[in-house]
C-alpha cells in the first residue's frame, strides 16, 4: 500500500507540474486540440488514402478501424473507468482546487484510463503499421502525444491515466492488426504480405499519400495556433 500511495502522490505531483504551465494562448490552443471535430479533415484524408490505395480491400480496412475505435472507446470508458473509479484531477477533492481548468470544463467523474489516449495511440499504431511511411509514423505518434497532453493541460487526466490509455490503445491496436492481417485475404480477396521495412507496404500505399497525411496534420496544428491567437486578440 505504501508503494501504491507513493505512486499516486507522484502522479498528482506530475499533474500539478504539467498542468501548472498555462497561459491564455495555450488555453485556447489545447481547447481546440482536444476537440473531436478538430481532426475530421485528417480522418477524411486518411479514409481517402485507404480507399485510393486499397480499392476493394478498403472496405475491410475501414471496418477494422471502426472496430478498433469502438473497442478503444468502450473498454477505456466503460470497463476501466467504471472498475477503477479513480477521480479525475478536476474532480479529486484532495487537489481539484489546485488544478487549472479551461472554460469550466471538468469532464466526467472518473479518469482511468484516458479515452483520448486510448483512441489516439490505438489509431496511431494501427495506421502506422498499415501505411508503412516513416514520416507518417513520426507525425501520427506526435499527434497522439499532443492530443493526450491536451487532457493533462485541461486538468481532466493524470499522467498515469494517459500512460494507461497509451498502453491499452497500443495493445488493442496490436491485437486488431494481427487479426486484420490474417483475415484481410479472406474478405478482400487479395493476399496481404507484411513488408520487410517501413519503406513500402504490400497494400500499395504510395509515399505521396503518406506525405499528404503528414501535411494534413501539420497544417491543422498550424491553423489551430493561428485560430488560438486570433481568439486571444478578439477577446482582448
Amino acid at each position: 500500500m505504501d508503494f501504491l500511495q507513493r505512486l499516486i502522490e507522484t502522479d498528482q505531483s506530475l499533474l500539478l507540474t504539467m498542468n501548472g504551465c498555462h497561459s491564455p494562448f495555450w488555453d485556447r490552443f489545447f481547447w481546440l486540440v482536444t476537440g473531436i471535430l478538430t481532426w475530421v479533415p485528417f480522418y477524411l484524408v486518411l479514409l481517402y488514402a485507404i480507399v485510393k490505395n486499397q480499392k476493394k480491400g478498403s472496405v475491410v480496412t475501414i471496418l477494422t478501424l471502426v472496430i478498433l475505435v469502438v473497442l478503444c472507446d468502450q473498454i477505456s470508458n466503460h470497463l476501466f473507468k467504471e472498475f477503477f473509479e479513480r477521480w479525475r484531477p478536476s474532480r479529486d477533492p484532495s487537489i481539484s482546487h489546485l488544478v487549472h481548468t479551461v472554460a469550466g470544463y471538468k469532464g466526467g467523474n472518473f479518469g482511468f484510463v484516458s479515452g483520448h489516449a486510448t483512441n489516439s495511440f490505438g489509431l496511431a499504431l494501427f495506421s502506422a503499421l498499415l501505411i508503412r511511411h516513416w514520416g507518417y509514423a513520426v507525425a501520427i505518434f506526435l499527434w497522439a502525444f499532443l492530443n493526450s497532453y491536451s487532457r493533462i493541460y485541461l486538468g481532466v487526466h493524470f499522467p498515469g491515466d494517459i500512460l494507461g490509455g497509451m498502453l491499452l490503445g497500443m495493445i488493442l491496436a496490436t491485437g486488431v492488426f494481427v487479426a486484420y492481417v490474417r483475415l484481410y485475404p479472406r474478405f478482400a480477396g487479395v493476399p496481404y504480405r507484411l513488408p520487410l521495412s517501413m519503406r513500402r507496404s504490400r497494400s500499395n500505399f504510395k509515399r505521396g499519400d503518406g506525405a499528404l497525411l503528414v501535411g494534413t496534420l501539420v497544417y491543422t496544428v498550424v491553423l489551430l495556433a493561428i485560430a488560438a491567437k486570433l481568439f486571444l486578440k478578439m477577446g482582448s
